[in-house]
């Protein structure tokens, strides 16, 4: 049975982050099943734009929320994703570049360590290039 994970991206209006976050999430994710990416949006523009993006990709959902900052609006998706049997759901932002090994690990731990799915997982991920020092960022 394949492991269900729903990965929610809020955007604030910042397209170029945003693709860049895409990017790195879908090389994460290229062997993957199983797995739901819901972008959220602050702007219609910016909906409209991804939409047109990325609109073939089946496994994309663009939702727009202006309310989406208030916790009560995390409260209710939270519970609406776990009423469609989800196994977990990871929560960034648009300014994350994940790894590409991330989400396989994500998966695992939550397999591993986590299978009553009752916990909560942080993630601690830099969003530098894989380098020792900050010049390698530049």
């Amino acid at each position: 049975m394949d492991f269900k994970l729903d990965i929610c991206i809020p955007s604030l209006n910042r397209q170029s982050k945003l693709i860049n976050c895409l990017n790195s999430l879908f090389l994460a994710c290229r062997n993957l099943t199983g797995i739901n990416i819901y972008l959220y949006f602050s702007e219609e523009s910016e909906r409209k734009f991804f939409e047109e993006l990325v609109g073939f990709i089946p496994e994309i959902h663009c939702e727009i929320y202006k309310d989406y900052k208030v916790p009560e609006f995390w409260n209710n998706h939270i519970k609406g994703m776990m009423e469609r049997d989800v196994d977990a759901i990871l929560i960034g932002n648009d300014d994350v570049l994940f790894f590409n090994d991330t989400i396989e690990k994500v998966i695992e731990k939550f397999k591993n360590d986590i299978p009553d799915r009752d916990g909560v997982l942080g993630l601690s991920q830099s969003n530098l290039p894989p380098a020792d020092t900050l010049e390698g960022a530049f």
